[in-house]
Formats: C-alpha cells, structure tokens, sequence
C-alpha cells in the first residue's frame, strides 16, 4: 500500500513539474524595437581660420634717379638706396630722413652699417614713427670722389637735391609735402653736407638737421644762404650737434654755442649739442648719432 501511494506521488510530482516548463517556455521575450529609421547626427561643418594679414617687412631698395651736372648741364644715373619701414603702405604718408654716408663711401654705406635694423629697431620699441630714410650718393661721380675738399660738391648735390631728388622722392613715396616732416643727417663728411647742402640752401624744403662728427659751422656762410634764398624768416624745428669725446675733428661744441648766441634762428629748445662719452671719430659716434638724432626731431 505504501508503495503504491509513492508510485501516485512520484507521478504527481512529475506533471507539476512537466508543467512548470511547459510554462516557462511559453513566456514570450519582450525586447525595445530597435529603430532603424534614426537620424544620423549631421556634423557641424568646419569653419574656416580667419587668414592672419600679411604684413610687408621693412626693406631696403636701391632705386636709380637722374641727376644735373650744374656746371655742365649733363644728365648723370645715380644709385640710392632707400629704406622702408615695416607695413609701408602708398596709401598712407610717411616722415622721411636724407641720410648721408662718411668721406669716400656712397649710398651703400648706411645699408651696410645696419640702419634697417636700427630704424625697425626704434619703430618697435615706439621711440620715432615710421619713417623713410633716402640714402643718396653725396658725389655726383667718381670724379667729385677723388676731390673730397672741392666746394663744387656741395653747391652740386644743393642742386641735386633740390631739382633732382626732392622732386623724385614726392613723386614716387608716400612722404608729405611740407617741411615740417622731412630732415637730413649726416656724419663726418655728411655733416657739413648737412650744412652746406641742406641747412644753407635748402631750408625751405627741410626742418630738421642732424650734423654727427663734423667740425665748425661757418654762421656768416648760412646767413648768406638764407638772405640769397629768401629763407631768413623760416624757422629751424631741431639743429642737433654730436660729437664723440675723442673726435678732434672739430670745435662743434664751440659752434653750437656760437650759434646760439648770434644766430636768431636758434635757442635752447631747437639747438642741441651732445658730447656722446667714451667714443672717438668711428662708427659708434656715427650710428649713436643717428639714433640720438631721430629721438630729438620727434618724429
């Protein structure tokens, strides 16, 4: 009896089993439709980088210009060379500096004596505005070159400058036309071209005169360029005066202060002389004299 109630309970247990997978079997799998019809995120189109202007560099040309032999009438080709400082643009206007070069040498040599990097010097530290400086040969050919003490050259390059020169420089550079935004500098030899060439016979095109290492300033020969002229009431903007402590080239101190004292066209404010220390007759006087130069005309 007991065997057969355990055969019924075995069987039992069987279809509650049998039936418990029956059941588990039949639940059906619910899973999330997976959409095939979803956007594809559009990428954001990439923009393009502003371009960074191109600035022009400063540079140094060498232009060709035609100049007149006063005593013959002849035309000459001459060479200058020319430096332009950074972002030069024709639209714009420019101050400008003649610049003129030691005893024997031409218009390469403030090129070579680094006046590019001492102007984008100057210009970046904000110590002048931008300017450009017109390098011309002070010899009209190589015959002038070898009679350094001839007063020709002076009267010629006067000339030069004024009928030649000027003109070219007004007609093919951003420069204004007045005065007041011009000068000219010198050293050594290019200081009395200063005096002789452009403070004399020449002050109602220029302002500002730069004489570095030169020697004495004759006051009876200006004032005769200025009457002959008819200059006389034109004021001087800045007459600045170097000379290094050990240059015995000449009394400029003494005619710095001659000037001053005599001459009605300078006083304390528009004549300076500096005695530039520890520097003789050479290129440091030369290019100190320049910087110094350029700070005092205020450009």
């Amino acid at each position: 009896m007991k065997r057969v109630a355990l055969i019924w309970a075995l069987l039992v247990l069987c279809l509650i089993l049998c039936s418990c997978k029956n059941n588990t079997g039949s639940v059906e799998q619910i899973t999330e439709p997976v959409s095939t019809s979803a956007e594809t995120p559009t990428p954001t189109p990439t923009e393009e980088p502003t371009p960074v202007p191109t600035v022009r560099p400063s540079e140094i040309q060498t232009i060709e210009y035609e100049a007149t032999d006063i005593l013959t009438g002849e035309k000459v080709v001459k060479q200058m060379c020319v430096y332009l400082p950074e972002g030069y643009d024709e639209n714009e206007k420019y101050n400008a500096m003649f610049l003129m070069h030691v005893q024997g040498a031409d218009e390469t040599f403030w090129p070579g004596m680094g006046i590019q990097n001492i102007m984008d010097e100057m210009i970046r530290n904000g110590e002048i505005d931008k300017t450009i400086v017109f390098m011309p040969d002070g010899y009209l050919n190589d015959e002038y070159r070898t009679h350094t003490n001839d007063s020709n050259i002076y009267a010629q390059f006067a000339s030069e400058l004024r009928n030649d020169i000027y003109p070219f420089v007004q007609e093919n550079y951003a420069v204004y036309d007045t005065r007041e935004h011009f000068a000219f500098a010198g050293s050594s030899f290019g200081s009395y071209m200063t005096v002789n060439s452009a403070l004399g016979p020449n002050l109602d095109l220029i302002s500002y005169f730069g004489c570095i290492g030169g020697g004495t300033i004759d006051q009876s020969q200006l004032e005769g360029n200025w009457s002959e002229n008819g200059t006389t009431d034109l004021p001087v903007g800045m007459l600045y005066i170097a000379e290094g402590e050990y240059d015995d080239r000449g009394p400029a101190e003494l005619s710095s202060m001659q000037l001053k004292a005599g001459c009605d066209k300078f006083n304390e404010d528009n004549l300076v002389f500096e005695l530039l220390e520890g520097v003789g007759h050479d290129a440091t006087e030369w290019t100190e004299g320049v910087k110094e130069a350029l700070r005092y005309f205020g450009f």
